[in-house]
């Protein structure tokens, strides 16, 4: 060890935890994990104290020093040098952005428009409050609806999306094709303005063909929603009925809904053959059971760890819009009213879409210790539904 400094390279981060750190290499996503000892070493490096001053004055063996860092260097994370270096950290969202007298205007990743808030089923689920994973892409209804929107007031919201470059647009609400000229009008009208992307979240019973002719016509894909309570439900008739739709020109993405039970092997094996290539989301009803911990990581990147850093990764640039026209963070949290579409920009402040945006992990006590907090994802819905707190904690033990 000839050379007195040592740095992790601009695409590592030192992310500190309570009892370990972790190293995340951004380039291939990896995540290392380190021990207390060793976090201690590499913030102090990463600070540019020299090693020297490391072993006199924070006593810490010259050769666990030099084992560590030969380590990471292999792994190629970091590397030794002669003198005092300044590393600028890969990143997307860089910290001087926040400091700019003239803010970018916000982006909207994705809205959800309930345009129909009925059904031609009768599902449990519906019936009563659940707690589920992907509340997102659930083809629900809202209660309690005093007034809704007419179509023009539709039209109106999705030319202001348009202008707030709004990527994404889902709409939802039960079996929205049970009024299909106002639904085909609406979705044509969409189509027109140009959005990235349309689909719609669809759960009633088999689609009428000309309605699936009209959608791949206009290249609007479609998400289904299959609710199993028993596993003999994947190979039914009805079921079958829903799958047919996948013969077609649509997108294929499927939300399998799950009551209680997982799917084998041979059911996959099924589904797959039956509506290959798909895209299949896998969701539970949670209800008052015991839920199973989830502790699984995914590989990181640039954009997911700076993301993650500033903002809720899942809540940041989503908006839900219910039937009546008020405006919720997403459409899980419909206990948190941010306003109404007839005042729409003033959402756009810190107590409104900001605050739950900006709900990052750091804000997250249990999760502000742990040092995998910008490599996970965050349901803020589902975390609030089980523990009746904003900001608490119950689908992983840290």
């Amino acid at each position: 060890m000839l050379k007195d400094y040592f740095r992790l390279f601009e695409e590592c981060y030192l992310v500190q935890g309570i009892n370990k750190g972790s190293i995340y290499n951004l380039l291939n996503g990896h995540i290392y994990d380190i021990d207390n000892q060793e976090q201690i070493l590499l913030n102090l490096l990463e600070k540019n104290h020299s090693i020297s001053e490391v072993i006199n004055t924070h006593n810490i063996e010259k050769s666990f020093i030099q084992k560590t860092l030969d380590i990471i260097k292999k792994e190629n994370l970091g590397n030794y040098f002669d003198k005092p270096i300044y590393i600028e950290k890969t990143v997307r969202y860089p910290f001087w952005r926040e400091y700019l007298f003239a803010k970018e205007a916000p982006t909207l990743t994705g809205a959800f428009i309930n345009i129909k808030n009925k059904c031609d089923k009768a599902c449990e689920y519906c019936k009563h409050e659940t707690i589920r994973k992907y509340s997102c892409l659930t083809c629900h209804k809202d209660n309690n609806i005093s007034k809704k929107m007419d179509k023009k007031d539709v039209f109106k919201v999705l030319e202001y999306l348009k202008r707030m470059n709004c990527h994404e647009i889902y709409f939802t609400g039960g079996n929205i094709f049970l009024d299909n000229k106002r639904t085909i009008e609406i979705l044509k009208y969409a189509k027109q303005l140009g959005f990235k992307s349309i689909k719609v979240i669809y759960g009633g019973d088999k689609l009428d063909k000309n309605i699936i002719d009209i959608l791949t016509d206009l290249k609007i894909s479609i998400i289904t929603q299959i609710y199993l309570n028993k596993k003999q439900d994947l190979y039914s008739r009805d079921i079958l009925d829903q799958l047919e739709i996948y013969k077609y020109k649509l997108s294929k993405e499927i939300l399998i809904l799950l009551d209680d039970f997982y799917l084998d092997e041979k059911d996959f094996k099924y589904l797959y053959k039956k509506v290959l290539p798909v895209n299949i989301y896998l969701d539970k009803l949670y209800n008052n059971r015991e839920l199973e911990k989830n502790n699984k990581l995914s590989l990181t990147s640039i954009p997911k760890f700076s993301l993650n850093k500033r903002y809720n990764l899942c809540l940041y640039g989503k908006i839900y819009i219910s039937y009546d026209g008020k405006i919720f963070p997403c459409p899980g949290l419909r206990d948190f009213k941010v306003g109404h579409i007839s005042n729409f920009h003033a959402v756009f402040s810190e107590e409104g879409l900001y605050k739950y945006w900006n709900l990052n992990k750091d804000m997250i006590e249990k999760c502000s210790q742990c040092s995998h907090r910008y490599a996970c994802n965050d349901c803020r819905s589902m975390e609030y539904k089980l523990t009746n707190d904003l900001y608490g904690l119950a689908t992983c033990d840290g």
